[in-house]
């Protein structure tokens, strides 16, 4: 037996509209008319590696001699302090960066940490933490950027650190 498939056409409702040949054309000046408001959005993938200091009776690292990427724009260095364990100070979030590219700097807040229970590489002590992650605007391409996120941080002994993120950036 054939498999019939019967079409059942459906009717939307439509409200009512004016039809443009009958609307009398409102003229107005140039001038008097506003750009639009835009907001673009981009994804911000970071993978950074470098050096920290530990501070002197506060676990607060200052982190410093890095580099890696930021894509879509290319190249670039962080520099900041962070407290892995989440200690604030003088009303200040844990963790302060910025990420500097040939296209601007990057402002971020890290607030929550958490320690993750991710492994570490056999014979290498290390800390990785869990920060959520706020962009602060900046300069350049990033002046008035927005957005929330996710950042990990790995820290070792002997004085290395990385951080990874990715995050939906804004801009109004």
């Amino acid at each position: 037996m054939a498999d019939r498939r019967t079409f059942l056409p459906r009717l939307e409702a439509v409200e009512s509209r004016a039809l443009l040949s009958t609307v009398a054309p409102v003229m107005s000046h140039p001038a008097a008319v506003a750009p639009a408001a835009t907001s673009t959005s981009i994804l911000l993938q970071a993978n950074f590696q470098g050096r920290y200091t530990p501070g002197l009776g506060a676990p607060v690292l200052t982190l410093s001699a890095s580099r890696g990427t930021l894509a879509p724009y290319g190249a670039g260095t962080v520099s900041g302090t962070v407290d892995p364990f989440g200690t604030t100070f003088s009303g200040r979030p844990p963790g302060l960066i910025t990420i500097t590219t040939a296209r601007g700097h990057l402002n971020l807040s890290l607030y929550a940490p958490t320690t993750t229970g991710l492994p570490a590489p056999p014979g290498i002590p290390l800390t990785i933490a869990r920060f959520a992650l706020r962009i602060d605007g900046g300069d350049g391409v990033f002046a008035r950027a927005t957005g929330q996120g996710t950042a990990y941080l790995a820290f070792n002994e002997v004085g290395g650190f990385s951080i990874v993120f990715s995050v939906r950036a804004r801009r109004a």
